[in-house]
């Protein structure tokens, strides 16, 4: 395999990608894999490239072989997605939701409506523009596109629950957040059945970030740090950890731009100006060409040190 081959070298796994796009250069596979090792750089225009180039091969392959729209690969496009909303294009995100949109209309795919939802959910929850979402059915049968018979094989399943949730407590509804947890556990009682405890356990921590959000909500935050700690640490001004915790999460992705949001703003509450300006550097970078209506651009381009003579 090319990749083990080549990262033997110090460095040169971005090589390797280039390399590995080039060799088949039809291949929507082949164009999107490289992205996996652009996204551990931070690298989001290259995410964004690499995935437009991947969909628009998965386009021209399912022309050239005349199959259904519903065929298309959409995950690269989700992919592109993920680039664009840490670029701040989200009306570039919007538009890749649009063309599922189209393509699920058209050819009535239950598969591809559902990408579509969970793809704007993401363009709600990434950027924080809370909205009305609708909750998916989870009943045991297999009526209906959202019956959750039909979505639990997708893993992506979870992030329209969860971010119809998160819309409901920031919008002060409360009882529809926790129907939200409910469609949670009722997906997470279903993988454990199917025997699928890795993404069972993922799940269940979706449910516990879900519920400490209510609790913290509802005043209690004893019982929302309990439930998850970091999801609502830097709300009770726990900044020092809140500091250590996005951290290691730049470790595992670095550049990812609510990590640097993050960090930017616990270093600052806690006076260290050197952490909090790099990542504001690192933020403004990510952000240069961001649309304007991005809600946290004012606030970054704005961060000034004590240097700057604030």
């Amino acid at each position: 395999m090319i990749f083990k081959r080549y990262f033997a070298r110090h460095g040169a796994h971005l090589d390797a990608a280039e390399l590995y796009a080039r060799i088949a250069p039809e291949a929507p596979h082949a164009l999107h894999t490289p992205s996996h090792i652009f996204i551990q750089h931070g690298m989001w225009d290259r995410v964004v490239h690499s995935n437009q180039e991947a969909y628009a091969a998965s386009e021209k392959w399912v022309e050239r072989k005349n199959f259904s729209l519903a065929k298309t690969d959409f995950h690269r496009l989700a992919w592109g997605q993920y680039g664009d909303l840490q670029l701040g294009h989200y009306e570039q995100a919007r538009k890749k939701v649009e063309v599922i949109e189209a393509v699920a209309e058209k050819t009535g795919d239950s598969k591809a409506a559902y990408d579509a939802k969970t793809m704007y959910a993401r363009l709600v929850v990434k950027p924080r523009r809370w909205e009305e979402l609708l909750l998916p059915e989870t009943s045991a049968t297999t009526g209906g596109p959202d019956s959750l018979l039909k979505i639990i094989a997708s893993r992506s399943a979870p992030n329209v629950p969860l971010a119809a949730g998160m819309s409901a407590v920031h919008m002060g509804n409360p009882e529809k957040a926790q129907d939200a947890v409910h469609r949670l556990m009722a997906l997470c009682d279903a993988t454990n059945e199917k025997g699928e405890t890795c993404r069972a356990r993922n799940l269940d921590i979706m449910v516990k970030e879900l519920s400490a959000l209510i609790e913290f909500e509802r005043g209690r935050q004893e019982q929302a740090l309990d439930l998850a700690k970091q999801a609502a640490i830097l709300e009770v001004n726990e900044y020092e950890e809140a500091k250590e915790q996005f951290e290691t999460a730049l470790l595992r992705l670095p550049k990812r731009s609510l990590s640097l949001l993050g960090l930017g703003r616990a270093a600052s509450n806690l006076g260290d100006l050197e952490t909090a300006s790099e990542a504001y550097e690192a933020l403004r970078w990510n952000w240069q060409t961001s649309d304007p209506r991005n809600p946290d651009l004012e606030e970054v381009r704005g961060f000034k040190t004590s240097d700057d003579g604030n």
